[in-house]
Formats: C-alpha cells, sequence, structure tokens
C-alpha cells in the first residue's frame, strides 16, 4: 500500500490518528469546495497544510471526502515491524485497491 502522506494516516495512538485526520478531512474538503468547479487544480495554489500527491489532487475535483469514520482506523505493520494505528481510507492512500481487502478482509484489520 502506498498512502503518500504517511505522516497524516499512521500514528502510534489511535486518538492521535483520529485528530490527525479530522484535520486533514476538514483541509481536503475545504480544497475540494474550492476546486470543485474548475477545469485543473493548480498545484502551486492548494493549500500547503496537507501532502498533495497526484492522486490525491485528482480526487479533489470528484467529490468531498467521507466524515471521519472509526472503523477506518486499523493496526497495521510499518516498515515492517512496528505496529501502528493506519487510517485505511482509499481517498488519503494512493494504492489502496481491493486486493488489499481481499488479503486482509474487509476492515484490513491486521490478526
Amino acid at each position: 500500500m502506498n498512502t503518500a502522506r504517511d505522516e497524516w494516516v499512521y500514528s502510534f495512538s489511535a486518538d492521535a490518528l483520529q485528530k490527525q485526520m479530522r484535520f486533514a478531512i476538514d483541509e481536503f474538503n475545504r480544497e475540494q469546495v474550492r476546486w470543485s468547479k474548475v477545469k485543473s487544480v493548480d498545484r502551486s495554489q492548494v493549500s500547503q497544510r496537507l501532502k498533495w500527491s497526484e492522486s490525491l489532487l485528482a480526487k479533489l475535483q470528484r467529490s468531498p471526502s467521507p466524515p471521519l469514520a472509526q472503523a477506518l482506523v486499523v493496526v497495521a505493520h510499518y516498515r515492517p515491524y512496528v505496529r501502528v494505528d493506519y487510517y485505511a481510507d482509499p481517498v488519503f492512500s494512493d494504492r489502496l485497491t481491493g486486493n488489499h481487502a481481499a488479503m486482509f478482509g474487509a476492515s484490513l484489520q491486521l490478526v
């Protein structure tokens, strides 16, 4: 899985992760309202408060991010031996596909 924004979607604390993601979702949604009606997003003009990948920039012109969901906070292994909490939302993860759900279950919860 590739998030392109590890500092936002991983944390050692589920509470801190939810706080981070609440901020990221709110920031994304503010920018989404701002850019939803234009033909293309000007990367130099988007908020610098988030790390923007090409994938996340493309999502700005679609729909707002879903609200924070506690069910998306799952335990994951990070690089590769540290257990952390991960926010498993495809909006904020550049490479999170159906294959991940097939391997780990719909909740992406490690056992």
